[in-house]
């Protein structure tokens, strides 16, 4: 293990990208979910929203990768149980945070193969059916690797995905940039797009779900590569800068073509297509970046639950932990996103991720602003603070 101020830079900037990569998924490479959940509240939405949300999510991970770091559980399910000591509330929260957990899966992978396999038939001819089939079987491949291979390639599709949005922002941002400072200057507010200001930031608020959508995955990526404090501040404040400057990248772009391209399926398309006027290779770039995007958030969510439920169904079945329950389940989730891919990626988008974030986020996300420090407390208190800690 590291010194007490040694600071594990390939491990923590490691979380950081897997945390990051999770985030860019279908709807952020799409632009579906930056348009429709910040720019149809506002003028806000352009740079305050984002900006508010990168902070509480820099304090969320520094409270949740610090108890990882000193509890060190394997998995989610034995972090909610470490957390809530009471017999009655860890059962019932451990549940909640089951089912949501499944439903993030179920939800946003869903999104993704869906989202892949439109731009694999739009860019390459490819038909819808194999481009889901491929795209499924590259997933389950890169899940049964484990750890060490999802923080690479999330490593590795993270330095891809920033290259190339730094890219699309220097020849984007000069075009778009009139506009967008138009549409800030109407202080367009909540109400013209049919949201009260409070259903406005309780949605924005709700969204945190998204920068922080890599959670599960990082349980275990914290017990391996997260050893002192400095990591914990290193890792958090990474995956906080990381998702707020590529979202304000993109709310700068889009806003430009408001309100109009709040009915496109896909406004980075849009934009780049009609705003900017980038040529046919730089659409290409696009649809690198959102293949890469929907890869590794695929890989993350997907990882994390397995890692999960390995255990209990290899007990089950009696086939252990290895590559062959590990199969079993990711292939089940991953048919079962197939599935639901059908319905599209927009539809998803716009109706079944907001659901996901009203039900999720205030128990999952905003209660560990209270739960966690205070069984750290506890826990000082009576003496029982584990020594992984020091």
């Amino acid at each position: 293990m590291s010194g007490k101020n040694k600071i594990n830079w390939a491990g923590s900037l490691g979380l950081a990208a897997l945390m990051f990569s999770t985030y860019i998924g279908p709807g952020y490479a799409s632009g579906t979910q930056t348009v429709s959940f910040y720019l149809t509240k506002g003028w806000i939405g352009v740079w305050v929203a984002p900006l508010i949300l990168g902070v509480l999510s820099f304090i969320w991970c520094l409270i949740v990768f610090e108890f990882n770091r000193v509890y060190r559980p394997k998995d989610y399910r034995e972090q909610s149980d470490m957390i809530y000591k009471n017999p009655v509330l860890k059962q019932l929260l451990g549940i909640f945070k089951e089912i949501i957990a499944i439903l993030q899966v179920f939800v946003v992978v869903s999104a993704m193969v869906s989202g892949a396999a439109t731009l694999l038939n739009q860019m390459l001819g490819m038909p819808v059916l194999i481009g889901t089939v491929l795209f499924s079987l590259l997933l389950v491949v890169l899940v049964l690797k484990g750890t060490g291979l999802v923080m690479k390639v999330s490593g590795i599709l993270t330095v891809i995905i920033l290259a190339i949005v730094t890219y699309i922002a220097v020849i984007g941002i000069g075009p778009t940039w009139d506009g967008a400072m138009q549409f800030i200057a109407e202080r367009s507010q909540p109400e013209d797009y049919g949201f009260t200001k409070f259903a406005a930031w309780f949605a924005i608020i709700g969204t945190i779900f998204n920068f922080l959508a890599g959670a599960n995955a990082a349980v275990p990526a914290c017990r391996e590569d997260i050893h002192t404090r400095g990591d914990v501040v290193v890792a958090a404040f990474g995956n906080a800068f990381l998702c707020t400057v590529a979202t304000i990248i993109c709310t700068l772009m889009f806003a430009a073509g408001m309100p109009q391209i709040a009915n496109e399926a896909l406004p980075m398309m849009y934009t780049l297509q009609e705003l900017v006027g980038a040529g046919p290779w730089v659409q290409y770039l696009y649809f690198i970046i959102a293949i890469a995007a929907m890869l590794s958030t695929g890989v993350s969510l997907v990882y994390g639950m397995t890692e999960r439920w390995t255990p209990v169904i290899g007990k089950n079945l009696n086939t252990g932990v290895g590559v062959k329950t590990r199969f079993i389940i990711a292939f089940i989730m991953v048919f079962a996103c197939v599935l639901m891919s059908s319905i599209g990626i927009l539809a998803i988008v716009n109706t079944f991720y907001p659901m996901l974030f009203n039900i999720g986020t205030p128990v999952i996300f905003l209660l560990l602003f209270i739960t966690i420090p205070y069984r750290m407390y506890k826990d000082k208190k009576d003496g029982v603070f584990p020594k992984t800690a020091e």
